[in-house]
């Protein structure tokens, strides 16, 4: 890597780092392609945080007139082909005024976060009722200012040919406060998930009537062993009465015939089931948080380590 920075810019630089990157002084025969390079990365860096500041602002408008209201999952449209497919939620719903509205999210996403009939909670724009979202709306108007600290970074590295060894600097925190922005909106997020499942599931004590055997074994064939799914029996709350397997392999029948096991059930579904556990339900909210939490301890000590050197380096 070369970056060119004027004389006397990279003495804030470790020698290790001088010497890794390489950094020459801007001399009269490079300096206009200095000035170019950090041109051309300054506006990069200045159309990115840009774009994630009018991406954010269009929500704004949005979020402080937006209305609350329970809502239905319509159908997932699916666009786009093989790994590049947007899945976006289509919802229906009655505002407060009583007109019945089927709206398409505009915030669509690569992975399967609603299922067909589901119910949650919705917000739509009174102006016009065709806009509603069922994402929590911190995360609609604070995702798109993620582009922010990416664009910093050209900025550090445009900025280089003038502040030296400060724009690696510069771009390491920038990169950093991005990944720490991302990482604090999934669990926002993550938690916004688990809080509608909770709002959305029934729990039931269901007497487990039989048992699937199946196969298992690892992708070579070979070390195949015998696994049970429970398959139980419950009443809805709607009155239905459901039989469905319940999926929780175990090496042995259990539980047995005859005893309950506490599953949780969509009531909007009730053929959709999974065993009640803390765990379950919080567990990527749990796994996003310690990953958060080990962001944010290492950051500080970095920052203390740096505060520390730069105090001896005073006192010496």
């Amino acid at each position: 890597m070369l970056i060119a920075t004027r004389p006397g810019a990279q003495r804030a630089a470790s020698p290790v780092i001088r010497r890794r990157l390489r950094i020459p002084a801007i001399s009269p025969g490079n300096k206009r392609g200095a000035l170019v390079w950090g041109g051309v990365l300054g506006s990069i860096g200045l159309a990115i945080i840009g774009a994630g500041l009018y991406g954010s602002g269009q929500w704004i408008p949005f979020a402080t007139r937006a209305e609350s209201v329970v809502g239905t999952v319509e159908r997932i449209d699916i666009d786009g082909r093989g790994r590049g497919i947007t899945l976006t939620p289509v919802f229906r719903f009655t505002t407060r005024e009583g007109r019945e509205v089927v709206a398409r999210s505009r915030a669509g996403n690569s992975w399967l976060r609603y299922t067909k009939g589901e119910q949650l909670w919705l917000r739509y724009d009174p102006v016009n009722p065709d806009r509603a979202e069922a994402e929590p709306l911190p995360i609609l108007v604070l995702l798109p200012l993620a582009a922010v600290p990416f664009g910093l970074v050209f900025l550090c590295f445009g900025a280089a040919p003038w502040v030296g060894m400060r724009a690696v600097t510069g771009a390491l925190v920038s990169l950093y406060l991005l990944v720490v922005w991302v990482a604090a909106i999934i669990v926002y997020s993550e938690a916004a998930v688990a809080q509608n499942l909770l709002r959305n599931t029934a729990l039931v004590d269901a007497p487990v009537v039989a048992h699937r055997e199946m196969t298992r074994g690892n992708a070579q064939g070979s070390g195949w062993s015998m696994a049970y799914n429970p398959i139980t029996r419950f009443t809805a709350s709607d009155g239905r009465v459901v039989q469905i397997e319940v999926e929780q392999s175990s090496a042995r029948r259990e539980p047995a015939l005859g005893e309950t096991m506490r599953i949780r059930y969509w009531r909007s579904n009730p053929d959709r089931v999974e065993p009640d556990s803390d765990w379950a339900v919080w567990r990527r909210t749990v796994i996003s948080g310690g990953v958060l939490t080990a962001l944010l301890a290492s950051g500080a000590f970095i920052l203390l380590l740096w505060r520390r050197r730069a105090r001896r380096a005073k006192g010496a």
